[in-house]
Order: structure tokens, then sequence, then C-alpha cells
């Protein structure tokens, strides 16, 4: 018998509150990541990863669409500390970003105002830069074709 999804459960739940609700629903989240241990870290992103692919695109984009303006209005480090935390979790497990729906999660990030993908883009490039070229070499293989195009890699 299989575990329940909660993680899945959970997105699909938020995904479909208001915004006025989901949004300071997923910042209080986001802003006390960066102080969880890592293990509870490596936890979050390791459930957030493996219920995306299960939750229909629709309500996974309007809650990453949320997660997204909740991250670009974060500080810089507490922003750093979760995006590394994915690009960690991807380089230990690639077969999540297969997984995927690449070009709609573009697509969302691309309706973003310019602003806050500049702020992500900036980050992005940053953890990528202070990667050890092993990391950063696999990583970037990983990395779609239109996702190297929007960070100029």
């Amino acid at each position: 018998m299989s575990e329940p999804n909660y993680a899945a459960n959970i997105i699909v739940t938020l995904a479909s509150l208001p915004e006025f609700l989901r949004k300071p629903m997923l910042s209080a989240r986001v802003s006390e990541f960066p102080r969880l241990p890592k293990n509870e870290q490596v936890d979050v992103i390791h459930h957030a990863l493996d219920a995306s692919p299960t939750i229909p695109f629709d309500k996974f984009s309007t809650l990453l669409q949320t997660w997204l303006e909740v991250v670009s209005e974060q500080e810089a480090e507490d922003r750093r500390v979760l995006l590394e935390a994915y690009a960690s979790e991807i380089l230990s497990n690639p077969d999540k970003l297969v997984q995927l729906h690449m070009d709609g999660i573009v697509d969302v990030f691309l309706g973003l105002e310019p602003n806050r993908q500049n702020t992500i883009i900036t980050t992005l490039r940053m953890i990528l830069s202070d990667m050890d070229d092993n990391d950063k070499s696999k990583l970037i293989a990983l990395t779609p074709e239109s996702i190297k195009q929007i960070l100029d890699i």
C-alpha cells in the first residue's frame, strides 16, 4: 500500500486558497525556512519536489506564481538559502528535475514582474558562481535550455 501524498494534498489546498490567504501563509513558511535545521530543509525540498509533478498544473502554477513572488520579496540571504537547497536537492536527485513541467514553470516565471524576475535571476547566478566547478557543470547540464537563456549561461 502506498503512503498518502500529504505534501501534494497540502500544495493543492494552498493553491485553492484565495491569494489574500495563500500569500501570507506561503510568506510565513518561506521566511522560516532558512532557520530550520538542515535536515528539515532537505525534507521540505524533497517532499515539495516529489509532490509537484503529481499536482494538476493549473493548481501548481497558481501556487508557483505566489511562491515566486514571495521568494523575490525575501532578504537576499534567505532567498539564497532556499534556492541553494533546491539546487542541492536537484544535484542529489537529478530525476526530480526531469519530472517537472519545466516549460510551464518557465512560463509562470516569465509572467512575473521584471524586477521580481531579476531578483531571482541574480540570486541564481550568485549560487552558480559560488558552486564548485563539478557541481556547477552538473547543474548546468541538467538545466533546460530555456532556463539557461533566462540566466544567460
